[in-house]
């Protein structure tokens, strides 16, 4: 086993090598924080049917002229970069749980953040979006 000695002096001989240890070792443990803390911030179809039938509040973050073209039942549509300005709208939902979807579930994360800051304990995205939704052969409405 090497002497802490010798991982100094190595160190000193190698300074770029041991820094980009460094960095990346910095690197992975962000990583790791951020997707800890994001764990259970997304939830599949199946688990999204199970809270609507509960009374989860549901977002569409897309335009509205993609909600237009078919969403899930009962959904508001909120476009992700007006979540903030919503507040007031969104105040109702407060206490309970929120679905945030997109089409794909990757835009989403950005709207499903701010209701996070907004103190929406209880708000997840629905993992793979609205692609997800109908591959699982579930219903949309197109108004």
């Amino acid at each position: 086993m090497p002497k802490m000695s010798q991982l100094f002096e190595f160190a000193a001989n190698h300074p770029w090598l041991a820094g980009g240890v460094f960095a990346v070792s910095i690197l992975v443990l962000v990583n790791e924080l951020r997707l800890r803390r994001g764990a259970g911030s997304s939830i599949d179809p199946a688990v999204a049917v199970s809270l609507i039938n509960k009374g989860a509040a549901v977002l569409d973050v897309r335009s509205a002229e993609r909600f237009s073209t078919g969403h899930i039942v009962g959904a508001r549509n909120i476009p992700a970069d007006q979540i903030g300005s919503s507040a007031d709208k969104l105040k109702r939902y407060s206490g309970k749980p929120v679905i945030v979807y997109c089409d794909t579930g990757v835009s989403c994360g950005k709207a499903l953040s701010g209701l996070q800051q907004m103190g929406f304990d209880q708000a997840v995205a629905m993992r793979g979006g609205l692609r997800a939704w109908t591959q699982e052969n579930m219903p949309l409405v197109k108004d």
